[in-house]
C-alpha cells in the first residue's frame, strides 16, 4: 500500500508545482487542531526548486509531538486528516487530481489524496474513517467531530462518550489535552537526532552538507564536471564551496592509454535489451574471489558485478543463469542480445544455453578485446576508479573485491555525460515507472545522503553491545570497535572492515571520521602468547587407538599429504562414535584423578589456534604443573600445525625454556580396557545408588552454534563430544588439510549440531555433536542432488504387513552414513570451530552431513550395496528393497530388515555382510522410525505406531495447555475468515512454524486432523488471532489425545462385511468423498480418501480441488478420480513385494449420480454434465479394464466424510472410531512395567 501511495506523490509533484497563495474555492478546509500553538516555534511557506519539485519547510521545535502516530478528535476541523501512508486500507486511496491544501494556522499544507482509514476502539474493535486526507506534514492523525456530527453522532466532552441513537460507540480519553481516540506511543529514540518535529518518515532524510572534495572521495573520486551536476540528478547531496579539486590520488591512478571504439549500429531501446560482459582476472582476494564478472546495460550505463572464485564453464554459465533470472523477476523483461568477449569459458554448453533462451549472441574476434568496447570501457572505469580509491585509502590490496563492488555502487549513483548527465539508477528507474514496473522505490533519482569518504574510520557497535550481554563485561570494556569503511549494502547498512580481526562486518550502528584513513602502523598484529598444545582426554570407556600421534589424528604424514593405505585402513576400523554418554551425578575431585590418569593415556593432541583465548590458557595454567609429564611438546607437529609463522614459533622457543619431553609410549588396547573397567568398578562401589539421572523436561535448551556452546550448563559435555567427532571424522579420511591458496572452488564454512540423546523413558543418554556443511551457501552445480526418502504410506503399509504375517523385525543404524560415500567433485570447507588453522582449509574427500550431494551420494552408495547383496529395489518406492525371504527399507542412516522367523540365520548373515561394507550399530527389534513410537503384541497381532512424544515435545515448545480431557468442537464452523490486514513477519513465522508441526503428526499417524490442518494451512501468509489460536487448540487436542495410535489387527478375517447391501473386504478398504463448493471465497470444492490394511489406515489427503465444479456430482467425480488413481499406485506397491490380497480393490462412493457415471452402459448413460467426456473419462475406462470396482456406502457409514469437512463433537467422535485409531495408554504402562521388571 505504501509504495502506491508515495508513487502517487511523487507523480503529482513531478507534475505540478504549488502556488504560495491558492483561491478559496480550491482549499480543503482548516485543520485547526489546538495543540499545534503549544508546539511550534516558527513556521515557513513551501519553496520551488528549478527541476519543479517544492520543497517544504519543516516546523521546528525541541521534541517530538507525542501525539503524532495518535488520533485525536477535532472540533477545529472539517476534514478528517492522516499523516502516515501505511494506515490507509488498501485499495481505496487515490491521488488528489488537482491540487488540494489546507491551513493549520498561517501554514499551509498539501493534500496529495484521499482514502479510508481503520482506527482502534479498545482492545479488539475498529472503526471505519473514510474519505480522510493524506496529509504528510501534518503533526497529528485527527477525526473531524464535524464529519461524526453530520453522520448522527454526538459526543459528550465531559465523560468522552461518543455516541449515536442513545447507544455509546466509543469513549475518548484525555492525554496531553486533547481528546485521543486511539493512541500510540512515540518512539522517542528514533526522533532524537532530528532536528525536525513534524516531519513524517516519508519524508527523505536532512541532506549532507560538505565541500566538492569530501564529495569527490565519498563519490569514488568523481570527475569534476560530473560533480558540477551532482546536487541535480541525485538527492541528499549540498556542496559547499567552489568546485575545485585538486587530488593527488587521481593523478597518480587514472592514468591511461587512449582506445578507439566503435559503437555499435543498432542502438538499444530499453534496459536489458543489450547487454555487455566480460570477465577479469584478479588477485587472490581476503575471501578468496579470483576473477570478477561485469556486466554492462547499453540502455542505462548500469553495472553489475559478480565474484567468482574461478572461471570454469559452470561458474560463468551460472552467472549469466542467475543475472538472466534476475532481470526477469525484478524487472519483468528480457535479455535480447549479450555482447561479449570470445572467452574460452564460454563455449558449447554457452550457446546452447542462449539457443534454448532465444537469447542472440555477439561475440568478438578473437584477442580483440577492444571490440567488446562497452564492457572493456566499463572495466577500465571500474578497475580505474576502484584502484584511485584503494590507493586514497590506503587500503590493503586482498579487499579488492570490497573496492570493486562499492566502485560499480558508486557509478550507478554517479551521473554520466552520455545521459544528459542523469545516473544510470535514474534512467533505469525513471524508464521503469514511466512503463508502469514497480521499482519499490519513492523516486528515481538516487539518495546518497548516506555516503562517506572511502576508507574512512568507522565505529561500529561490537556484538557484544549489539546483544547487550555481559553487562559487567562492557562497563568497563569499550562499546565499539575500530574499523573502515569499505562498502555500501544500503543506505543505511555498511560494510566496515575490521584490522584487528581481518574481517568485514555488516553494521547499521556505526559513527564516521571523514579525516582519518587505514595506517598500517595504527595496526601492529598482537603478539599471541605461547600457549602449550592441550592435550584433549577423552573418557576412559572411549576406545582409541594407542599408536595415534598427532599428525595421524589430522590425516598428516610428513608433508602434510594423507597416505590412501593409512585412508582405507582408518576407514575400516573407525569405531568412535561422536558422543559422550551420561552416567550420572559429578564424581569427586578424588575420582577425577583417578579417571585422568586413565584417560590420559588415551588422548589425542589436537591443537587449536582459534582457543588461545583465556579459558583453556587459564586451564593450562592451572594445570601446568600437575600435567608435565603428560603434555606432548613435539616440535615437528608445531610446525605443521602453525607452519606459516616458523619466526613466531623460534621466538617461543629462545625466549622460554624448552620443556623437557616426558612422552611415554602408551598402554595396549587391553592394558587401557583393564584399566578403565578397574576405574568404573572402583566408581560404581561409590556411588551405587546415588545416580540421579536428568530427565529431558529438566534440561536446558541445546546449544543452537558454536558461540552458544560458552557458559553453557553443559558446555564441557558437548566440547568432549565434539572432540570425538573430529577424531572420527579424520580417521575417517573424511578430509585432508591444504594450504588456503590451494583451494581451487569455493571454501564452504563448517557448523556445528548439538543434540542431546535420550533413551526410551526420555531420560538423557548421552551428548552428541555432528559436523555440518553450510550447503546452503553452496553454489548451485549442474550435478542432480535430488535424494529419494522413505514415503510415510509405504511405512505405514510395512507396518500392517509386519502385524498380518508376525514378522521380525531388525533395525540399524549407520554410523556417520554420509562420510562413506566418496565425492565427485571438488569440495573445499573450512576448519571446524574450536580446530581452525590459520591459511589452511580442508579438502572434503567424503560426504559430510549438510552437503547438497550427501544424500544422493549415501543413497547410490548404499543402493549399489544391497543390489550386490542379492536385493531388487523396488520401482515405486525407491527406499524399499526385497527378495525371496527379506524386506529392507531405509531413511537417510535407519535401516530396517522384515523378514520371518525361520530365516533369522540367513538375516544374520546378511547383517554381517552388510557390516563389512559399513559401521553398523545393530539396535535390535524396531522400537522408534523417525520419532514414531511402534508397539507389538506379538500373541494378537497387533502393532501400534503412535508418536505421544513427539507431541508433548511440541506441546512444550509453544506452552500449550495440557488438559486431560479436551471438550468440544475442534473449530466452530468450517468458515475460517482470512485477515483483513497484514499481520507481522513474526507473527506469520510463529504461526507457520505451529501449523507445520501439527502437520508432521497429521500426515504420519493422525489423519484425524487431517482436515483441520488443512483449512489452518490456507492462511499461512496473513494468520490472525483467531487462526493462531486454532492451530493452539488443536495441539491442545493431540496432546490430551496423544495416545491414540494406528492399530493394525492381522487376526482380522478377510472374509466380505455387508454395508448397506454392499460387500467390503475387510483387508483393504478404500472411500472417496467430496464436500461441494464449501469453500466461500473460491467456490471450489473439499475432497478427502482414505485407504485402510488390515485395519489400520496407511493412506490419506483431505485437500482442495483445483478447478472449480458445476455440480456436487462432478466434484465427487474428480475426488473419485483422485482416489483410483491412489489405489492403483498401491496395488503395484504390493506387486513388487509379493503382497496378494484375497479380493479384488473396491472402491466406496457415496454418490449414486457419481457412481452410475462409472459404472454404467453407454446406452443407457444419460447426464447433466454435458462439458464432461464422460465417454472417455479415466475412471470409466479402469474400471472396464477391471482395475478396481465400486460400491455405495451411506454418508454416515463413509470414514471418508471427516476428510471433507470438520466434524461436531459427536461425529467427530464417530469418525476417530471409524479411522481405527485406539488409546494405547494401558498398553505402553503394561510394557514399561515389563521393562522395568
Amino acid at each position: 500500500m505504501k509504495g502506491r501511495v508515495e508513487r502517487a506523490i511523487e507523480k503529482k509533484r513531478k507534475t505540478g508545482g504549488q502556488p504560495q497563495q491558492q483561491p478559496a474555492s480550491e482549499l480543503k478546509g482548516t485543520a485547526f487542531a489546538g495543540a499545534i500553538a503549544a508546539t511550534l516555534s516558527g513556521h515557513s511557506t513551501p519553496t520551488r526548486h528549478q527541476d519543479g519539485t517544492c520543497n517544504h519547510s519543516t516546523f521546528t521545535t525541541t521534541a517530538v509531538y507525542p501525539l503524532k502516530n495518535s488520533f485525536i478528535l477535532d472540533s477545529g476541523s472539517d476534514f478528517h486528516i492522516c499523516n502516515n501512508s501505511e494506515r490507509f486500507v488498501e485499495g481505496t486511496y487515490k491521488p488528489c487530481d488537482e491540487l488540494e491544501g489546507a491551513f493549520a494556522g498561517d501554514t499551509h499544507l498539501e493534500i496529495l489524496g484521499h482514502g479510508d482509514v481503520l482506527i482502534r476502539i479498545g482492545t479488539k474493535d475498529t472503526f471505519k474513517l473514510q474519505n480522510v486526507a493524506y496529509v504528510p506534514r501534518f503533526h497529528t492523525n485527527v477525526a473531524s467531530l464535524d464529519r461524526f456530527v453530520q453522520r448522527g453522532y454526538n459526543w459528550n466532552p465531559a465523560t468522552g462518550a461518543v455516541f449515536k441513537d442513545g447507544k455509546t460507540i466509543f469513549r475518548t480519553e484525555r492525554r496531553y489535552r486533547q481528546p485521543v481516540i486511539e493512541f500510540n506511543q512515540v518512539n522517542y529514540e528514533s526522533h532524537a537526532a532530528q532536528a525536525t518535529a513534524f516531519t513524517s518518515s516519508a519524508q527523505p532524510r536532512p541532506k549532507s552538507a560538505a565541500d566538492a572534495m569530501l564529495w569527490h572521495k565519498r563519490l569514488g573520486h568523481l570527475g569534476a564536471e560530473a560533480l558540477e551536476h551532482l546536487v541535480q540528478e541525485t538527492t541528499g547531496a549540498k556542496i559547499k564551496g567552489p568546485l575545485k579539486i585538486e587530488c593527488k590520488d587521481c593523478a597518480v591512478s587514472k592514468a591511461k592509454r587512449i582506445v578507439s571504439r566503435r559503437s555499435p549500429q543498432t542502438k538499444a531501446p530499453r534496459p536489458f535489451w543489450r547487454i555487455y560482459v566480460d570477465i577479469f582476472a584478479m588477485s587472490n582476494g581476503y575471501n578468496g574471489m579470483k576473477h570478477a564478472t561485469l556486466i554492462r546495460d547499453e540502455y542505462t550505463s548500469m553495472i553489475y558485478i559478480y565474484l567468482l572464485r574461478d572461471a570454469t564453464v559452470e561458474s560463468v554459465l551460472g552467472v549469466h543463469k542467475a543475472f538472466e533470472a534476475y532481470v526477469q523477476r525484478q524487472f519483468h523483461t528480457s535479455i535480447c542480445i549479450i555482447h561479449r568477449d570470445n572467452d574460452r569459458a564460454l563455449q558449447s554448453e554457452y550457446l546452447d544455453w542462449i539457443k534454448s533462451r532465444g537469447i542472440e549472441d555477439e561475440p568478438t574476434a578473437p584477442d580483440t578485446p577492444a571490440q567488446n568496447g562497452p564492457a572493456e570501457r566499463s572495466g577500465g572505469v571500474v578497475g580505474s576508479q576502484s584502484r584511485t580509491m584503494q590507493v586514497g585509502a590506503n587500503l590493503p590490496d586482498e579487499l579488492w573485491p570490497e573496492t570493486w563492488k562499492t566502485a560499480v555502487y558508486l557509478h550507478n549513483r554517479s551521473p554520466q555525460q552520455a545521459h544528459n548527465w542523469k545516473t544510470p539508477f535514474e534512467r533505469l528507474h525513471q524508464w521503469l515507472r514511466e512503463n508502469n514496473r514497480d521499482t519499490g522505490y519513492l523516486q528515481t533519482q538516487p539518495d546518497i545522503t548516506h555516503l562517506k569518504a572511502y576508507g574512512c574510520r568507522a565505529y561500529p557497535l561490537t556484538r557484544e553491545a549489539l546483544k547487550e550481554k555481559q553487562k559487567k563485561h562492557l562497563k568497563t570494556h569499550p562499546h565499539a570497535e575500530v574499523g573502515y569503511l569499505v562498502g555500501y549494502d544500503s543506505t543505511n547498512i555498511f560494510r566496515i572492515w575490521i584490522p584487528e580481526r581481518q574481517e568485514v562486518r555488516r553494521v547499521r550502528d556505526v559513527t564516521f571520521d571523514e579525516t582519518c584513513h587505514y595506517d598500517p602502523k595504527d595496526h601492529q598484529p598482537q603478539s599471541l602468547p605461547s600457549v602449550e598444545p592441550l592435550q584433549v582426554q577423552l573418557p576412559a570407556h572411549i576406545e582409541s587407538d594407542s599408536e595415534l600421534d598427532e599428525n595421524e589424528v589430522l590425516g598428516l604424514h610428513a608433508h602434510g599429504e594423507s597416505s590412501a593405505e593409512d585412508d582405507d585402513r582408518s576407514t575400516r576400523s573407525a569405531s568412535i562414535e561422536s558422543t559422550v554418554w551420561v552416567g550420572g551425578r559429578p564424581i569427586s575431585e578424588e575420582l577425577r584423578e583417578y579417571e585422568a590418569q586413565v584417560a590420559s593415556q588415551t588422548g589425542y593432541l589436537t591443537p587449536d589456534e582459534s582457543q588461545r583465548g583465556s579459558q583453556h590458557l587459564h586451564e593450562d595454567n592451572d594445570q601446568s604443573e600437575k600435567s608435565e609429564d603428560h603434555t606432548i611438546h613435539d616440535k615437528d607437529a608445531s610446525n605443521i600445525q602453525h607452519g606459516h609463522d616458523h619466526g613466531r614459533s623460534d621466538t617461543r622457543e629462545n625466549d622460554q625454556p624448552r620443556r623437557k619431553s616426558a612422552r611415554q609410549r602408551k598402554q595396549t588396547e587391553r592394558a587401557r580396557e583393564a584399566a578403565a573397567g578397574s576405574f568404573a568398578v572402583y566408581r560404581s562401589s561409590f556411588f551405587t545408588g546415588r545416580e540421579q539421572r536428568l530427565h529431558r523436561k529438566s534440561l536446558p535448551p541445546e546449544p543452537r552454534n558454536y558461540h552458544e556452546l560458552t557458559k553453557h550448563r553443559f558446555e564441557q559435555d558437548f566440547r568432549n563430544a565434539m572432540e570425538i567427532e573430529w577424531t572420527s571424522v579424520n580417521k575417517r579420511g573424511t578430509v585432508q588439510p591444504i594450504p588456503k591458496d590451494q583451494a581451487t572452488g569455493q571454501v564452504l564454512p563448517l557448523t556445528w549440531v548439538f543434540k542431546y540423546k535420550f533413551d526410551k523413558h526420555g531420560y538423557l543418554q548421552k551428548f552428541k555433536a555432528r559436523i555440518c556443511v553450510r550447503g546452503d551457501l553452496q553454489q548451485p552445480g549442474s550435478k542432480d542432488t535430488y535424494a529419494a526418502t522413505l514415503a510415510g504410506r509405504s511405512f505405514r503399509i510395512l507396518m500392517a504387513i509386519t502385524a498380518k504375517f508376525d514378522l521380525e523385525t531388525r533395525q540399524l543404524d549407520a554410523i556417520n552414513a554420509f562420510t562413506n560415500s566418496v565425492l565427485d567433485e571438488d569440495v573445499y570447507v573450512q576448519f571446524p570451530d574450536g580446530y581452525r588453522r590459520r591459511g589452511w582449509v580442508l579438502k572434503l574427500l567424503r560426504a559430510l552431513y549438510g552437503l547438497r550431494r550427501s544424500p544422493l551420494l549415501w543413497q547410490k552408495d548404499l543402493t549399489a550395496a544391497f543390489e550386490k547383496l542379492g536385493l531388487r529395489q523396488s520401482q515405486e518406492e525407491p527406499c524399499l528393497f526385497t527378495n525371496n525371504w527379506l524386506t529392507v527399507f531405509f531413511f537417510v542412516d535407519d535401516i530396517v530388515l522384515l523378514h520371518r522367523a525361520k530365516h533369522q540365520r540367513a538375516a544374520d548373515e546378511f547383517i554381517v555382510k552388510l557390516k563389512a561394507q559399513y559401521e553398523m550399530k545393530d539396535l535390535g527389534e524396531l522400537k522408534w522410525f523417525l520419532g514414531i513410537r511402534i508397539l507389538r503384541d506379538r500373541t494378537a497381532r497387533k502393532l501400534w505406531l503412535c508418536q505421544d512424544s513427539y507431541i508433548d515435545n511440541i506441546a512444550n515448545q509453544y506452552g500449550i495447555a495440557k488438559r486431560d480431557h479436551f471438550k468440544g468442537n475442534l473449530f466452530p464452523s468450517n468458515k475460517l475468515q482470512p485477515r483483513e490486514d497484514q499481520s507481522t513477519p513474526n507473527q506469520v513465522h510463529r504461526y507457520q512454524q505451529k501449523v507445520g508441526s501439527v502437520n508432521y503428526v497429521a500426515v504420519i499417524t493422525r489423519p484425524d486432523i487431517a482436515k483441520p490442518i488443512s483449512k489452518l494451512a490456507e492462511h499461512l501468509l496473513n494468520p490472525s488471532e483467531r487462526h493462531d489460536h486454532l492451530a493452539d487448540r488443536l495441539m491442545e487436542y493431540l496432546w490430551s489425545t496423544r495416545y491414540l495410535a494406528i492399530q493394525f489387527n492381522g487376526n482380522r478375517s478377510t472374509d466380505m462385511v455387508k454395508v448397506n447391501h454392499s460387500s467390503i473386504p475387510r483387508e483393504i478398504r478404500v472411500a472417496s468423498d467430496a464436500a461441494f463448493a464449501d469453500d466461500s471465497e473460491t467456490r471450489k470444492s473439499s475432497q478427502g480418501y482414505v485407504i485402510t490394511l488390515f485395519g489400520g489406515p496407511v493412506s490419506w489427503k483431505a485437500s482442495k480441488q483445483a478447478t472449480v465444479t458445476t455440480s456436487s456430482t462432478e466434484a465427487e467425480l474428480l475426488a473419485f478420480t483422485s482416489t483410483a488413481k491412489e489405489a492403483i499406485a498401491m496395488q503395484r506397491l504390493f506387486q513388487q513385494i509379493n503382497l496378494k490380497l484375497d479380493h479384488p480393490l473396491q472402491i466406496e462412493c457415496d454418490n449414486q449420480q457419481t457412481i452410475r457415471l462409472v459404472t454404467a452402459d453407454l446406452p443407457r448413460l444419460k447426464t447433466q454434465l454435458k462439458h464432461v467426456d464422460v465417454h472417455n473419462c479415466w475412471a470409466r475406462q479402469a474400471y472396464q479394464q477391471n482395475q478396481f470396482q465400486v460400491s455405495y456406502t451411506p454418508t454416515t457409514e463413509m470414514v471418508a466424510d471427516g476428510l471433507t469437512k470438520v466434524l461436531p463433537d459427536q461425529k467427530f467422535k464417530r469418525f476417530v472410531e471409524q479411522l481405527a485409531l485406539v488409546d494405547i495408554q494401558s498398553v505402553l504402562e503394561t510394557q514399561n512395567e515389563s521393562d522395568s521388571d
